[in-house]
């Protein structure tokens, strides 16, 4: 039985948690899960619920499906076995994600990534997969479904590849998923410089229910506080621009060193930069972590993981 609880940080989140769960801090956490990024430090990636059953990470965003309109999965160590079509077929997955959501947890699916061959010809052939999406993950009725009957609580669009349609997709999988049963939630993992070359036609055109600005990678990181542009641009988007006046916005950070090319924060650094005013803004969701199976190689002298120590630092009392 879902109960009607509402997320301190989140109120789009009622009725999202299972009974007696509560978030332990006001704002959330946010881990990326699929792609196995922890293995070159010795760290294979575990099943989706092991990561699920650390109570302070709120949402959890499987990844990818890198390939579409012809549409293929790839989540690495974790499913290898296919339908006839050539798509994955991971039922253990699916359990898993049913899981997560009895435990409190939002499941989302990615789509895109940074490798992959994807892309569209028109709105309408965006439109049309929305339809396949929907079918194959939603409340649809696909032959070949992956995750079995399980659903996912919506998607999380993380298109590093131009191409027209995706503000079309984005609007179709909106409508399409509106009537869910469970909660539906629709996300953009953009790069920070603003506006994001490839997802900004959809970020403009298009409602999303939050966007993880990806601080890494690029010279507007949080380890650059000159150019850090989460309370400028990002704000400006939020307030001024974005279809959704509700809209999250959620600082992007690489889980380890290793697993980013350059934008790594320590929770100094971290404190230092996000200060009481992002805590006073209403718009700040919290922060978002790449990915699962690498964070758990980040640890402090109290073997704490960089997960947790953020989700302290959001549960902290403030003056």
């Amino acid at each position: 039985m879902i109960a009607q609880v509402i997320f301190a940080f989140w109120a789009f989140f009622a009725t999202a948690l299972s009974e007696n769960v509560q978030s332990t801090h006001s704002h959330g956490i946010v881990v990326y899960w699929g792609q196995n990024s922890g293995t070159h430090l010795g760290l294979d990636q575990k099943p989706l619920r092991h990561y699920c059953d650390k109570k302070h990470v709120d949402i959890v965003v499987v990844s990818y499906v890198n390939e579409f309109p012809k549409m293929k999965m790839n989540l690495a160590n974790m499913c290898g076995v296919t339908f006839p079509s050539g798509l994955l077929d991971c039922p253990d997955v699916g359990k898993d994600i049913t899981y997560c959501q009895e435990q409190g947890k939002i499941v989302l699916l990615s789509l895109g990534g940074d490798s992959g061959k994807y892309g569209f010809e028109d709105d309408k052939q965006a439109r049309d997969f929305a339809k396949v999406l929907y079918n194959t993950f939603g409340p649809g009725t696909a032959e070949e479904r992956p995750f079995g009957n399980a659903v996912v609580n919506g998607y999380d669009l993380n298109l590093e590849k131009p191409s027209p349609g995706y503000a079309a997709l984005a609007t179709e999988l909106n409508r399409l998923h509106k009537d869910m049963d469970i909660p539906y939630f629709l996300t953009a993992t953009p790069q920070c410089p603003y506006m994001d070359k490839n997802l900004g036609e959809a970020l403009l055109n298009a409602p999303f229910h939050a966007v993880f600005i990806q601080f890494y990678n690029n010279d507007c990181s949080l380890i650059y506080p000159a150019k850090f542009n989460f309370m400028t641009q990002w704000k400006d988007f939020a307030d001024n621009i974005s279809l959704n006046k509700d809209v999250l916005l959620f600082v992007g950070l690489p889980g380890i060193t290793q697993s980013a090319g350059s934008g790594y924060a320590t929770l100094e650094q971290v404190k230092a930069v996000v200060t009481k005013d992002f805590f006073e803004y209403e718009k700040f969701g919290g922060f978002m972590l790449w990915d699962a199976s690498s964070l758990e190689g980040n640890k402090d002298a109290q073997d704490i993981s960089y997960d947790e120590q953020l989700a302290n630092f959001l549960a902290a009392p403030r003056a």
